[in-house]
């Protein structure tokens, strides 16, 4: 009697402790609120420990539970289920393992909520300052091979292992990941892994199913976040893992996998890295301010990126090493500290066949995109529609070992090159040994400097281009050739360019294009049958400058004729060239037959006919590569104005 008395009285002092929202109503207090708030204020715990071996159930009322004498292993094909808002505190190199040989199967199933979720962490008070929680105060949650992996329909939960809103905190002894996967595939899910001493997740996903792993925030962890080892297809979605102190998230020999909504944020190291992995699918990801490589692949070919975003990392933005035919679609690479994307190939692999396309490549500190390495193949890649601009190492470089490598045979068509700026040479493109055979249709490449030759595109020793239709305009050089430099680079062509106003900063002398290193075949010849002429005018100093040694057969010469040069006055013309008739080492530019300024029908004269073609294109402000408004915009200016019927107007009636 007297027990019950001293119960009634503890009962009351509690309820008189309750908070207001309970006074004056206690009818409607339910008593399974009643033990919740209890459990919640830490009035009861309960011990565990040891082999569970039957289904069991740990209750809100029962939490906190206590793992303090011995860790736990789930198996005899039992069940383990723990409800919203329990927390397991666990000893010192104490754990939990799903599933284990010796003992048979186990399934663990925390699913917390939002608002209730559940913990593991250790057993020290967070609120006690002399002896707080730290990284690597308890083991970790371990699911063998011998855990029941998730089963999910349409991404949703059906049965199985799973840990949903689980706060997984301090673990980490003796160096095993916080979270680990090893041949299972339980289902994470709203999963919080943070502050622990090694790896936040790993999973090694040899012979078993592919691993879920969605809207998880897992951060400062001592090493990397997320440790994805072999097996195939596992699906990352909408993760968040930042401040880890050895990199994001890696792959190694785990191939086909799918990230989606990602973000991989201010890690020390590399954001995410894949080893033996290709076949991914990166899509929507931020990959943001991590000091190292942003994305890293080696031997990890065929990925697919589409619209995500990798900014501001200390290193390469995308690096791929012996990792070729890659697609690349839409993404943002900007603000890197080293090159945009970076395609390098050693040891003989390929890290060619690439497509990229819509991409902005912008602000990095180093090359926008390079294709280069000692050995292997880099080239026979698919640049279209690309953005490529204000990057401090150049706009795209191409090179490699001769001996050992080839970068060549790429198509570019309709990029933007532009305010891209080196040291070096090829401020915009910059295509050197090994790096010929290349088609560059319908881009725009301007305002581009090179502190050395070459300001738009510098050829070296890469022959077979052809270029069609682009406009190379307003690129500085240090040295030479300020458009174009061509240095031992044969058999290139130039069919519908406009190379104009570029200028030169240094000593050089030609702004338009210098060609020298006996470069032979080199053709800017028009084509009257189809009304196609180069345009080449208004650059400083010499517009084409022939450095080539004079040759006997000519195959030094290079073919300018049929060009527009800005002027229809022939002795002009000449003081715009510098070949043979200026040293006679040199070889010679031929230029006649010349195209007048204002015969746009390229028939030898300045007529009605043509003053017609003007009118039609009078005032327009949309003229651009490959037509400039039917050649109106005379001074490839991007509009028909005053300036070019004044430069009609000059040239009204002559003929050649």
């Amino acid at each position: 009697m007297r027990n019950l008395i001293s119960n009634l009285v503890l009962i009351i002092l509690v309820l008189s402790a309750l908070p207001v929202v309970f006074a004056g109503d206690v009818d409607s207090l339910q008593s399974g609120e009643v033990v919740e708030y209890f459990a919640v204020q830490g009035l009861s715990s309960t011990n565990v420990g040891g082999l569970i071996c039957t289904n069991t159930t740990w209750t809100l009322a029962g939490s906190p539970y206590i793992v303090n004498s011995s860790s736990i292993v789930i198996g005899c094909n039992a069940k383990l289920t723990i409800e919203p808002g329990v927390q397991v505190k666990i000893g010192p190199t104490l754990g939990m393992v799903v599933g284990y040989p010796g003992f048979g199967n186990g399934t663990l199933v925390a699913r917390g909520t939002e608002q209730l979720p559940i913990v593991f962490t250790s057993m020290k008070d967070p609120c006690d300052p002399c002896n707080p929680p730290l990284p690597g105060d308890w083991s970790r949650l371990h699911f063998t091979d011998l855990a029941v992996d998730a089963v999910l329909d349409a991404n949703q939960y059906v049965s199985g292992s799973i840990l949903e809103y689980v706060t997984v905190e301090y673990a980490g002894s003796g160096t095993w990941p916080a979270v680990y996967a090893e041949k299972s595939s339980p289902f994470l899910n709203h999963c919080q892994i943070r502050h622990n001493s090694y790896y936040g997740i790993r999973v090694n996903g040899q012979s078993t199913p592919y691993i879920n792993i969605t809207n998880c925030e897992v951060w400062e962890n001592s090493s990397r976040g997320i440790v994805i080892e072999n097996g195939m297809g596992h699906r990352l979605l909408n993760n968040n893992v930042h401040h880890n102190h050895d990199g994001g998230i890696s792959f190694g020999s785990a191939s086909n996998n799918t990230l989606t909504g990602n973000t991989v944020s201010n890690n020390t190291g590399m954001g995410i890295s894949f080893d033996g992995s290709g076949g991914n699918m990166l899509t929507e990801n931020n990959v943001l301010n991590n000091t190292g490589t942003g994305i890293s692949f080696s031997f990890s070919s065929s990925n697919i990126f589409t619209g995500n975003t990798i900014s501001n990392n200390t290193g390469t933005g995308i690096y791929f090493r012996s990792s070729g035919s890659n697609t690349l679609t839409e993404n943002t690479i900007s603000n890197n500290i080293g090159t945009g994307i970076y395609f390098n190939a050693d040891w003989c692999y390929n890290s060619g066949d690439n497509t990229l396309t819509g991409n902005i490549i912008s602000n990095n500190t180093g090359t926008g995109i390079s294709f280069s390495g000692f050995y292997g193949d880099k080239g026979r890649n698919t640049l279209t529609g690309n953005t490529i601009s204000n990057n401090t190492g150049g706009g795209i470089y191409f090179y490699s070992n001769g001996s050992y490598g080839y970068s060549g045979s790429n198509t570019l068509t309709g990029n933007t090159i532009s305010n891209n700026t080196t040291s070096g040479p090829g401020g915009g493109i910059y295509l050197g040994e090994g790096s010929g055979s290349n088609t560059i249709n319908g881009n725009t490449i301007t305002n581009n400097m090179a502190g050395d030759a070459g300001g738009g595109i510098y050829f070296g020793s890469s022959g077979g281009s052809t270029l069609g239709g682009n406009n190379i305009s307003d690129n500085t050089s240090g040295s030479e050739g300020a458009g174009i430099y061509l240095t031992a680079s044969s058999n290139t062509t130039f069919s519908g360019n406009a190379i104009a106003d570029n200028q030169i900063s240094g000593l050089g002398t030609t702004g338009g294009v210098f060609v020298t290193g006996d470069s032979q075949y080199v053709s800017l010849a028009g084509d009257p049958s189809h009304l196609i002429s180069n345009i080449v005018r208004d650059n400083d100093g010499y517009q084409i400058r022939n450095d080539n040694s004079f040759r006997g057969d000519g195959l030094n010469d290079v073919n300018a004729v049929y060009m527009n040069w800005g002027t229809c006055d022939v002795v002009e013309i000449q003081a715009l060239i510098f070949d043979f008739f200026d040293n006679s080492a040199k070889a010679f530019v031929l230029f006649w037959p010349y195209i007048c300024p204002g015969d746009f029908d390229m028939d030898g004269d300045v007529d009605w006919v043509n003053l017609g073609t003007f009118v039609d294109n009078w005032l327009r402000v949309d003229c651009n590569i490959p037509d400039w408004c039917e050649g109106a915009d005379l001074d490839v200016s991007e509009s028909v104005d005053f300036f070019d019927f004044a430069e009609l107007a000059n040239n009204w009636l002559k003929e050649i």
